[in-house]
């Protein structure tokens, strides 16, 4: 940083100089002097792509949402990231759409693998993984073990950890090759996908008695196809567990944070619709955001009244 400030002094009309300045302030949490030296750079480089991107986020999380939209609506008219940028334009309009970009989910997690764990759970307190696992032994007892488990969207293989005692065979499913390159540095997986979710699930002739998406359906709003998908993918007597961000109401939507929420009516819908019986379901903590509690829901899902499914199957062979 003293290396940063020197050089400003030197050369006070650089963009790069207060952007690389700005991004140590963000490393250490100081968000206002981060967002002064932003600024400063885009005013000397109006179509500073990168220094936009992160103001954006400043303004964002300090719910700043008139100066937030002009960000957006800037980052378009450049034609810098403009996928991402039309999603966070939408959820900042309450705009809800039918799904998160998927260039935007793969850039995000991308960008994110190299401090993923240590951001997730040390600094905002992620226990997702756990909780599930908890969950379902509550519900199944301590005893029952699975043979297969299909970790859908499983970044760094948080999940696959937590679960990895109760199951023989894990596939981890990922968009980001960051991610996918983290989780096989566990040695936990007996396979590994770079693949987008309902493109493995459309292709996919395996079956798996566990089924998990920790912190998944949260870039998908409109559920249709997954769980239109789901019923073929699950064993007899499976599992699926996955979480939701808490909304009341029928439906879902999109926040603020580019995340979807939805409703605990709308999962028992398209799970009843689709073969599906929500099994057990309660609400709890996810993650922490901007010092506060994201509030959301576990739900465990079977097969339902007259649906057997198949043994479980991960290598997609006939049985």
């Amino acid at each position: 940083m003293q290396a940063y400030v020197n050089s400003m002094n030197i050369r006070p009309n650089d963009p790069d100089v207060h952007y690389n300045l700005g991004r140590l302030y963000n490393d250490l949490g100081r968000k206002r002097e981060d967002m002064t030296s932003l600024l400063l750079a885009l005013a000397l480089k109006p179509d500073f792509g990168a220094a936009l991107t992160n103001l954006g986020v400043i303004f964002v999380g300090l719910e700043m949402r008139d100066e937030a939209i002009a960000v957006y609506e800037k980052l378009i008219e450049i034609d810098h990231t403009p996928e991402a940028a039309r999603h966070i334009l939408n959820s900042l309009k309450e705009k809800t759409t039918e799904a998160a970009p998927i260039a935007y989910v793969k850039e995000l997690y991308d960008e994110f693998a190299p401090h993923f764990e240590e951001r997730l759970v040390n600094d905002l307190c992620y226990r997702v993984p756990e909780k599930c696992i908890e969950f379902l032994k509550q519900l199944d007892g301590q005893g029952r073990t699975y043979a297969a488990m299909l970790d859908l969207g499983c970044g760094t293989g948080l999940c696959g950890q937590a679960f990895r005692d109760v199951v023989g065979a894990i596939i981890g499913v990922d968009l980001s090759a960051a991610m996918i390159e983290k989780a096989r540095l566990k040695n936990i997986y007996e396979r590994l996908v770079e693949d987008e979710i309902i493109t493995f699930l459309e292709q996919s002739a395996a079956t798996y008695e566990l089924i998990v998406a920790g912190d998944v359906l949260i870039y998908m709003g409109k559920l249709d196809q997954v769980f239109r998908l789901l019923p073929a993918c699950l064993a007899r007597q499976g599992r699926i567990i996955f979480t939701t961000e808490q909304l009341d109401g029928d439906s879902f939507t999109l926040r603020p944070s580019g995340r979807y929420a939805h409703s605990r009516s709308y999962i028992r819908g398209l799970a009843r619709e689709n073969g599906l019986r929500v099994l057990e379901v309660k609400t709890d903590t996810l993650r922490q955001e901007n010092g506060q509690w994201i509030m959301g829901e576990i739900y465990i899902v079977g097969h339902g009244n007259g649906r057997q499914g198949r043994e479980s199957n991960p290598t997609g062979r006939p049985n």
